[in-house]
């Protein structure tokens, strides 16, 4: 890289980001607003209907899935596969890169050390995901918007938290990142500083796939740690992660049959997917 930052390199990428949002806002305007119609499919002509389509009627099935979880979601009811976008998608997806991230890197999945940043359905899902690939429980440090989910935390905990509860004096982001191996982000943009990423370990992978922004800008990952592995889950920065191949995978999933939400054909999506990625010969 020339002395003095990213020189031209830069001023292109942010005329191609002053383009794209040009693009943005005029394909947004174009015809009626928004991008799904919705059209009405239970009766509401009544004020009894109204009643029973909101409140109170809609308390009835949020308890219904409340006393059964795995009923509602049908996971071994359904015979076709259950593929979740934000669950699935983003694990599997996430998968693949990392594995071959760690490749790259000359690390084991089974004693890498990793920080998941957010909470919700893909972090969950993508770091039991990586358990299944071989990643140690105990290896994991999950963080949300209360810092690091450690053992005995009690403040916005739930059941699913508590299986990655980390026996840990790590309490904030900057506590967990330090000698780090692995980062994905999967939670809001600009909480990763470039002072964090550079206590990480050797040769980290930086996994910050917060949409439309990341945890922390690709340049300043990389200018922070040349390096790193950096990837994002934009289409406009260099090693894009997420939100790609979500609808092939899931017609994948319908074609090769199967029932529920199984970890066999994801497993398969994260191997394939890791092993048709161009193998770059350095960090990037």
């Amino acid at each position: 890289m020339p002395a003095g930052g990213y020189g031209p390199t830069l001023r292109i990428r942010r005329k191609a980001m002053q383009i794209l949002r040009a693009d943005a806002l005029e394909y947004h305007r174009k015809a009626r607003p928004g991008k799904i119609a919705i059209a009405v499919t239970k009766p509401c002509a009544t004020q009894r209907d109204l009643s029973l389509a909101y409140t109170p009627g809609v308390a009835e099935p949020v308890r219904e899935i409340h006393a059964d979880p795995a009923e509602a979601f049908a996971r071994e009811l359904l015979d076709i596969p259950v593929f979740h976008d934000d669950q699935h998608g983003t694990a599997i997806i996430t998968a693949a890169g990392l594995l071959n991230a760690l490749e790259l890197t000359g690390k084991r999945i089974e004693e890498v050390l990793t920080v998941i940043s957010g909470a919700g359905a893909a972090a969950i899902a993508s770091a039991e995901f990586f358990i299944k690939l071989g990643m140690r429980r105990e290896h994991i440090a999950l963080v949300d918007t209360k810092g690091v989910v450690y053992a005995g935390r009690t403040e916005r905990m739930n059941q699913y938290k508590e299986r990655l509860a980390a026996h840990t004096s790590a309490r904030t982001l900057a506590d967990a990142l330090a000698g780090a191996d692995v980062f994905v982000g999967l939670s809001v943009a600009g909480i990763v500083s470039r002072e964090m990423v550079r206590t990480m370990a050797e040769r980290p992978i930086i996994f910050a796939l917060a949409n439309p922004d990341p945890e922390i800008a690709y340049n300043d990952a990389r200018a922070a740690r040349p390096d790193a592995i950096v990837a994002s889950g934009r289409s406009d920065d260099p090693n894009q992660v997420n939100n790609v191949l979500g609808a092939g995978l899931a017609r994948a999933s319908r074609v090769l049959g199967g029932r529920g939400a199984q970890d066999h054909p994801r497993r398969r999506g994260a191997g394939s997917g890791g092993d048709r990625a161009p193998h770059s010969p350095g960090p990037g």
